[in-house]
């Protein structure tokens, strides 16, 4: 069975452009638990879609995480209730967590071209004898005389 990946805000929450995570389209609550299956993605739940994912959660398979102190939003008294059962974030982290997983994404590539040890594996040692690889009498590889 597959898990669901649910970053939970209150219904109506207001989510930073600069966050990229996926926000689930609203409507049908099944859809939006779905939609966590590919990757981590935020739901705006209201208090009763909240009660379902908290008392549910073992049936349901899903991870959920609630974010806290998002600017703007009007938190209730029974989101702050079933909230302080589950994992909890904030914007400010996840957004520390996207820029730290885009630096290993950026650095990746660099890291491959720019490492000797992977690019030695890569090259083709070069054959320095003149005549066609034979081993002279006189080569001598301590003082690179070949």
């Amino acid at each position: 069975m597959a898990k669901y990946n649910l970053i939970l805000v209150p219904e109506g929450a207001v989510v930073p452009e600069e966050l990229r995570l996926p926000v689930a389209p609203r409507g049908d609550f099944i859809a939006m638990i779905a939609a966590g299956a590919e990757q981590p993605v935020i739901v705006q739940v209201g208090s009763r879609e909240l009660q379902a994912l908290v008392e549910y959660r073992d049936l349901l398979d899903v991870d959920i995480t609630a974010v806290i102190g998002l600017p703007g939003t009007m938190y209730s008294t029974i989101w702050n209730t079933y909230v302080s059962t589950m994992r909890r974030t904030t914007i400010d982290q996840l957004l520390s967590d996207q820029s730290d997983a885009n630096d290993v994404k950026s650095d990746a590539g660099q890291i491959e071209e720019t490492n000797p040890f992977l690019r030695r594996k890569a090259v083709k040692p070069l054959d320095t004898h003149q005549n066609g690889g034979t081993v002279d009498a006189n080569d001598d590889e301590q003082t690179g005389d070949l």
